[in-house]
């Protein structure tokens, strides 16, 4: 009696979701009539994608139909822009869910970003609803690649701090974890990129990539190394227990640093921007770089620092 009773409930619960996905089509179909009816309506367009894109429909979303209806959306909204009409910002919106779902991540990733322009445009820059959707695409963002998404979430923190107290969103700071999180995924993100780079500096005219400090050494990670040195001395994580600067030259020559070239020990940079050049940034020849170096190169540079420390030089 017990299977029973259970298989009844069963059958109850799959005949109430079949006439709960019956209404919801139904539904579907009568905005996708209105939309194709009125083609030249892009709230009707807007409301037969999100039909379409209704959550209970879940894996059988159609994003290859509601693309349709969402393109026709975005002709309208850029044809015809409205003041406080937020439909370019809910239709890229939209259009960032769609190719999420094709797994498009870069279209995503552009038209979330569209959206944001968008809403600055629309409801202004401190609006909270332009904030509140900067610090959510953020962290979408951030999923798919973090340096795009912790400029948003950055940004949207900030913002709101600025903002007039009555736009406010006034618990954006129980949200200061996403900041923390995107922070860590930005790290990881950028240790990857800079994992075999070395900075060089120009000492006494000739160029050297620099392969241990007071507080790190090449085989430590690239990113944060700098922040061993802004903390309390008391706090510092002791990296290589020496206070020498090791140099490695361009033609393959290691030098420790001496106290003479100490001043020389800085770290510059400076660029300048000029309008009649736009395309290029005025840098000094004796600036400091980043040099990426393969993982041939890396390892052998790695090699001859080993030897270098081994020989106590």
């Amino acid at each position: 009696m017990t299977i029973v009773a259970l298989m009844c409930a069963m059958a109850f619960q799959v005949n109430a979701q079949t006439t709960d996905m019956e209404k919801l089509q139904k539904e579907i179909e009568k905005k996708v009539k209105l939309a194709d009816k009125h083609p030249k309506d892009g709230k009707m367009q807007l409301n037969a994608v999100c039909a379409i894109l209704d959550d209970s429909l879940s894996e059988n979303r159609d994003f290859d139909r509601a693309l349709i209806y969402a393109n026709r959306a975005l002709k309208i909204a850029q044809e015809h822009p409205a003041p406080q009409d937020t439909l370019l910002a809910l239709t890229c919106d939209r259009l960032g869910t769609i190719y999420m779902g094709k797994q498009d991540m870069e279209k995503a990733m552009d038209f979330l970003e569209m959206a944001l322009d968008a809403y600055e445009v629309e409801l202004g820059r401190f609006d909270p609803v332009t904030n509140g959707c900067k610090l959510i695409y953020g962290w979408m963002m951030a999923t798919m690649r973090p340096s795009r998404g912790f400029a948003k979430i950055v940004e949207a923190m900030d913002d709101n701090a600025r903002a007039p107290q009555e736009k406010r969103i006034q618990n954006m700071d129980e949200a200061n974890i996403s900041l923390e999180m995107v922070t860590e995924l930005l790290i990881d993100e950028q240790t990857q990129r800079f994992h075999h780079a070395l900075p060089s500096i120009v000492v006494n005219g000739k160029r050297y990539m620099i392969l241990q400090t007071g507080f790190w050494n090449m085989e430590r990670p690239i990113v944060g190394w700098l922040a061993q040195a802004f903390i309390p001395s008391d706090m510092k994580a002791d990296a290589t227990k020496e206070d020498d600067t090791i140099l490695y030259g361009e033609d393959g020559t290691i030098k420790v640093m001496t106290e003479a070239e100490e001043d020389q020990r800085k770290i510059l940079f400076n660029a300048q921007y000029y309008n009649n050049n736009r395309s290029m940034l005025e840098l000094k020849d004796d600036d400091a770089r980043m040099q990426f170096l393969n993982d041939e190169a890396y390892n052998q540079v790695l090699v001859k620092y080993h030897e270098f420390k081994a020989a106590g030089k």
